[in-house]
């Protein structure tokens, strides 16, 4: 059974190889960050054919970042992505894209998904690891687009959670 990559969709929230420094481009927002955190259940799964799942998660309550870096612990539970406000020229259905090392049995590398954003609400695009086959090291990127043009484009690295320090999620540590 195959995973689900999870996207989150966010309402009225407040807003490499370094851990230092992002790798984060954005052309269509208002205002855009970064990190990991701790995977969320999902409140409602919707349908996404360009993913390998089949399927997209929805949360309402975004998770916050536990850290704002690009360095991502392989590691069941937990998650990465980006917040988003898309400026008013940027709103409507967009195109999100993930593209990682080949995963699963078909060794796929890119997943995409249609969505709407709008300019009073903030998003979260992301990815949480679920199961061991999604857990590539590498590197990883998120973007969006609307009608061709580029809203976000960021960068992440997935690496072995031994050379990282540990992530505290909700009463356990996770390294």
């Amino acid at each position: 059974m195959f995973g689900k990559m999870k996207f989150w969709i966010a309402c009225g929230c407040v807003l490499a190889a370094s851990p230092v420094s992002a790798n984060i481009v954005t052309f269509g927002a208002e205002s855009a960050d970064f990190g990991v955190y701790c995977a969320v259940d999902a409140d409602v799964e919707v349908p996404a054919e360009g993913t390998i799942s089949g399927v997209v998660n929805l949360v309402t309550e975004p998770p916050h970042f536990e850290r704002r870096i690009n360095l991502v612990p392989a590691q069941i539970g937990i998650g990465f992505g980006v917040h988003l406000m898309v400026s008013p020229d940027y709103q409507g259905q967009i195109v999100v894209q993930t593209i990682h090392p080949p995963m699963g049995p078909e060794g796929v590398t890119h997943e995409s998904w249609v969505t709407e954003v709008t300019e009073d609400r903030m998003a979260l695009h992301g990815f949480s690891f679920e199961y061991d086959y999604e857990m590539v090291r590498g590197d990883w990127s998120i973007s969006a687009s609307v009608d061709g043009r580029l809203i976000y484009h960021a960068d992440f690295i997935v690496v072995d959670p031994a050379t990282v320090p540990p992530v505290a999620c909700t009463g356990q540590m996770l390294s």
